[in-house]
């Protein structure tokens, strides 16, 4: 089974846009979406903040993209994603689901709420009481099968950057307590902190996606018999870059990280599916 991930895309209204820079937005954007959607794979996933501030006319811009694709296309929702409307007006609008599970052969996969609606105050992740119990169930459901996470804040003090306030889910909320109940593998994707990252922690491996304006890439989920193989596919170019640094220098709300592109180690892992057995 191959899934197709991508980081924060950031689409942005036309609003205020110049006649230049809404023609490198849509160039940009038409490039990047047709290279990720011409992956072949079962599942196209976005991680969150697909917007740049959750309006309509973004959703609708960005949706038009995706449409033009028969494809299996999960979205979920991150803090930018939230800020112009509900998290329920927004997922009527796109026709999604909220926190949900999808149990395929290969894999448990799980997409979990983390961002906070409409709060222009707090930008971190929050999951309520009713989530927490609803993860729990769902991770002791998923037994000894590989169990991929995919949500937008990671959890605290895992991947880079995730020690620092407002880049990750409140720290209160004790995510890894319920991860750690785990039986077998488990794979948690995660967008927020605009660099690539990935980290190993017992029996859970963190991946975290930069920035689709500071790295055109796509991350590529190969899930096999023994391992996950997990590649970073770059579809930029010179003129995209260019692009991408002309949108991201006039858009309100945002801020280009070109440091996020992250080296191979960040970007890549082989994730061994069968656990080791301690001999005694």
């Amino acid at each position: 089974m191959k899934i197709a991930v991508i980081g924060d895309l950031h689409y942005p209204s036309s609003l205020d846009l110049d006649e230049v820079t809404l023609k490198n937005r849509d160039d940009f954007f038409s490039m990047f979406m047709d290279n990720f959607l011409s992956q072949e794979a079962e599942y196209h996933i976005s991680v969150g903040d697909l917007t740049n501030f959750g309006r309509k006319e973004e959703l609708d811009g960005i949706y038009g993209y995706i449409q033009q694709y028969q494809r299996s296309f999960i979205h979920t929702l991150g803090n930018h994603d939230l800020y112009s409307q509900t998290r329920e007006e927004v997922l009527k609008q796109v026709g999604m689901n909220g926190n949900h599970s999808i149990e395929t052969e290969e894999a448990y996969l799980l997409f979990l709420e983390t961002a906070r609606e409409m709060d222009f105050d707090r930008w971190d992740g929050w999951i309520s009481e009713e989530q927490q119990n609803w993860l729990a169930e769902e991770v002791e459901k998923s037994g000894d099968k590989l169990m991929i996470i995919f949500a937008h804040h990671p959890v605290y003090d895992t991947t880079a950057r995730s020690n620092i306030p407002m880049l990750s889910i409140e720290p209160s909320i004790d995510v890894w307590s319920i991860l750690r109940k785990k039986k077998g593998k488990g794979i948690y994707v995660n967008g927020h902190n605009h660099i690539d990252s990935i980290v190993s922690n017992e029996n859970w491996t963190f991946i975290q996606i930069a920035s689709v304006m500071d790295n055109q890439s796509v991350r590529i989920l190969d899930v096999q018999d023994d391992h996950c193989h997990v590649t970073a596919i770059h579809v930029g170019t010179e003129q995209s870059r260019q692009q991408a640094d002309i949108i991201g220098k006039a858009i309100d709300h945002f801020q280009l990280f070109p440091e996020g592109a992250g080296t191979t180690l960040d970007r890549n892992v082989s994730i061994p599916l069968k656990l080791v057995q301690t001999v005694r």
